[in-house]
């Protein structure tokens, strides 16, 4: 609704709209109409997908108010790119102080309850939270962020622990699966085998395919020291098999990924088991936010 009325104004101000127009002249003998539109909104389905068109005005250091164009900021193309594919998803983040950028969509349901948990609000800090859709994404992101004046904390997955510089915060293991895994196997491990409880309609006799146990061992680097067979839940839940029992809930999340379950996962872990690069990057986003 929003859209198509600031589309309908916007024809209007540049007279596209053939009855409007037809109707000035017959009313007010006024061929058209040179003028501009002040929208004042909190949404930011307002903005338009076009990063040249925005204006943003914030309140500097100095507490002197600055003002930042789109026309003037100078990316290159590959940057671009990246940014037009995401733009329509992060529109958000202009409505923040500071912004914390994270790979994928699990992060992004996680992140706001942990916040939530470590000191409250997000918004009244004016914190947001947005999904880079892959580590190409995160530099570009914060890069047009920063050239707002809004300040970004980076969050990327460590991977094949190639490429790191350059970001706030690297993963410990590889990404957000493993991070929330190990901190969990070796801390609660009792709390991942609720989460299979609550959150899978078959529990525990959830069963993992001996085809994506294999695919998860190799991309973790986890040595395969069990029988070559599907396993469910049930089954591993009184063994001593470290790396089966690795395995199986980093197959079972890596199936899983979604916002849901990231905000199922915000929910069920306390805040001592939060895993460390996420709470500090909560933390350093809060005081940027304050100092800002």
């Amino acid at each position: 609704m929003q859209r198509n009325l600031i589309k309908y104004i916007n024809n209007i101000i540049s007279n596209k709209d053939t009855n409007f127009s037809k109707l000035l002249k017959e009313l007010f003998n006024i061929d058209g109409i040179l003028g501009q539109a002040i929208v004042v909104t909190h949404s930011p389905n307002i903005l338009l997908n076009d990063y040249k068109q925005i204006v943003r005005f914030y309140l500097s250091e100095e507490n002197s108010i600055e003002v930042k164009s789109g026309v003037t900021i100078k990316l290159d193309l590959q940057e671009e790119k990246h940014l037009l594919m995401n733009l329509p998803y992060i529109k958000e983040a202009f409505f923040s102080k500071c912004v914390i950028i994270v790979e994928g969509e699990t992060e992004l349901g996680a992140l706001p309850i942990w916040g939530e948990k470590i000191f409250g609000d997000m918004d009244e800090y004016g914190i947001g939270i947005i999904k880079a859709g892959g580590k190409e994404s995160i530099k570009p992101l914060a890069k047009l962020l920063n050239s707002f004046g809004i300040r970004t904390v980076t969050i990327k997955d460590k991977d094949d622990g190639k490429d790191l510089d350059g970001y706030d915060f690297i993963t410990d293991g590889k990404d957000f699966e493993e991070e929330i895994v190990e901190k969990l196997l070796s801390e609660n491990k009792k709390l991942l085998f609720e989460l299979i409880k609550e959150l899978d309609d078959k529990s525990l006799e959830r069963s993992i395919r001996k085809k994506k146990l294999k695919e998860i061992a190799d991309k973790y680097g986890i040595t395969k020291n069990w029988d070559d067979k599907d396993y469910k839940f049930s089954e591993i839940a009184n063994l001593s098999n470290q790396n089966l029992i690795r395995t199986m809930f980093l197959a079972w999340l890596n199936i899983n990924k979604s916002i849901i379950l990231g905000q199922f996962i915000g929910k069920k872990v306390e805040t001592k088991y939060i895993p460390e690069p996420y709470c500090n990057a909560i933390i350093m986003a809060m005081e940027l936010s304050e100092n800002g």
